[in-house]
Formats: structure tokens, C-alpha cells, sequence
């Protein structure tokens, strides 16, 4: 059955779903998808700037969308992927626990995401072998981003300037 659009947390702890395909409309809040246990696979659209996501303040929030799916092996955006981007948008703990998550590809359109938090994005990601993160406005890589990734073999930063390692 087609859904077109979900409210914050609808899916929250769904541990039957296995996975999900997110069409040209839609819609992504925090906290949506945390604790689907039995989520396997994810398929985003290549365009997102159609989809409602939730505010947070004056920004958008994909935080803990994926927090604790732990059957979630592979993330891919893909490259092209337009989001909606709002100023003071954060992403933290988007990904915080998945511990079957071996790869994740950030697309550079999440500029806008990292520009105000990603702090725990990918920690306890304890199988994560390769992160390749695209944006390229940050300054700082901190936040306990990747603590607790002990398996992880590559880690790609495509900003031009290095960004400096914080706290975490």
C-alpha cells in the first residue's frame, strides 16, 4: 500500500517492518523509523525536495529517524538526492545504534543538516565498515559522530578544508 505521507513516530518501534520505499511526495520526522528492529532496507527517492519534514525550531530534523534499527545493513543516497534545505537543521543521532550497518553514504545536499549538529550520527554503529560523508560545509567533526565503530575501515570526508575533530 503506497503512503504518501507519516507523521513524527507512526513507525516508531514497528518491529515487523522490514522495508521501506519512499516515493516522489512524502514525508520524514524524528524519530520515525527508530527501533524498527526487523528494517532491513530503506530506498529513497533521488529528489526529497517534495517531502514535508519536520521542523525543529526553524530547521528540519532527521534526528533519531534510524536511531536502533539494528537490522539495517546499508544506507546508500543517492548522490542527486535534493533535500529541502532549512537553515538550523541538525541530524543528530540519525543512525545512533545500528549495529548491523556496515555502509553509509552521505550525499552532499545534507549540507544544510551538518551545519547546525550530526553529534552521534553513526555511534554505535558497531558493524559499519565504510563511511563516506559528501557535505562539504562543516568545520567541525565531533559530537561522538562515530564513537563506538570499532570495525570501521574507511571513513571518507569529501570537504575541501579539512574540518578540525571536536569533542567526541
Amino acid at each position: 500500500e503506497k503512503v504518501t505521507k507519516i507523521n513524527s513516530t507512526v513507525f516508531k518501534n514497528c518491529t515487523g517492518l522490514k522495508k521501506i520505499v519512499f516515493g516522489k511526495y512524502g514525508g520524514i520526522s524524528s524519530g520515525d523509523l527508530q527501533g524498527c528492529s526487523s528494517l532491513e532496507t530503506v530506498v529513497f527517492p533521488d529528489d526529497l525536495s517534495n517531502y514535508e519534514i519536520q521542523q525543529n525550531g526553524n530547521g528540519t530534523n532527521w534526528g533519531y529517524v534510524f536511531k536502533d534499527c539494528i537490522s539495517l545493513k546499508r544506507v546508500d543516497f543517492l548522490p542527486k538526492v535534493n533535500v529541502n534545505p532549512i537553515a538550523n537543521s541538525t541530524a543528530n543521532d540519525c543512525f545512533y545504534g545500528c549495529s548491523s550497518l556496515e555502509y553509509i553514504d552521505v550525499p552532499e545536499s545534507f549540507n544544510y543538516l551538518f551545519e547546525k549538529g550530526f553529534s552521534s550520527f553513526i555511534r554505535d554503529c558497531v558493524n559499519l565498515k565504510t563511511a563516506i560523508f559528501r557535505p562539504t560545509t562543516y568545520t567541525t567533526f565531533s559530537g561522538n559522530c562515530c564513537s563506538n565503530t570499532p570495525l570501521l575501515e574507511s571513513l571518507v570526508i569529501f570537504n575541501p578544508t579539512p574540518p578540525t575533530v571536536g569533542w567526541g
